[in-house]
């Protein structure tokens, strides 16, 4: 297990990209950037609440399968990073993101994508992220501390 954790450290400081399998095609997944967790987030703030009825999982799934036509596009800028998610062939057509969400859509299965965005969120640095954030926030000094509600006209 040591060394396990050893040579994840290794591969995040030499930003070594992530190998994974879908619908038996490589992909490097690039080392995060905040450029691409925003994007994802944004994607995620998008998709549809889904509640499942405990009596009726597959008629729940079945019904809700169309609103989730983003976890295709969410995995694909995963994989490409928000840096290549948004490049166009030539400089016109479809987006490298929605090419590649195209042909997950298509050709792989809810478990492989299930298990790559899990692989891949996995490797996301989601704390340190946190942390930062949270930190920033800290030192935002120029927050009001009080509501004004009837400010005081100027001369009295």
């Amino acid at each position: 297990m040591g060394s396990n954790i050893q040579k994840r450290v290794s591969d995040t400081i030499l930003q070594k990209p992530t190998v994974i399998v879908l619908a038996g095609r490589r992909y490097n997944v690039p080392p995060p950037t905040i450029a691409t967790l925003v994007l994802v987030s944004g994607m995620l703030g998008q998709m549809p609440d889904i509640s499942l009825d405990k009596g009726d999982i597959m008629g729940s799934v079945l019904r809700n399968a169309k609103d989730c036509a983003r976890v295709a596009d969410v995995c694909a800028v995963l994989i490409l990073g928000a840096r290549k998610a948004g490049r166009r062939r030539f400089g016109f057509g479809k987006t490298k993101a929605e090419r590649l969400s195209r042909r997950l859509s298509e050709r792989a299965q809810p478990k492989e994508l299930s298990s790559a965005v899990s692989a891949i969120m996995a490797g996301m640095q989601i704390g340190d992220f946190f942390v930062l954030t949270t930190f920033l926030q800290g030192l935002n000094t120029t927050k009001p501390t009080k509501v004004v509600t009837d400010p005081t006209a100027s001369g009295r």
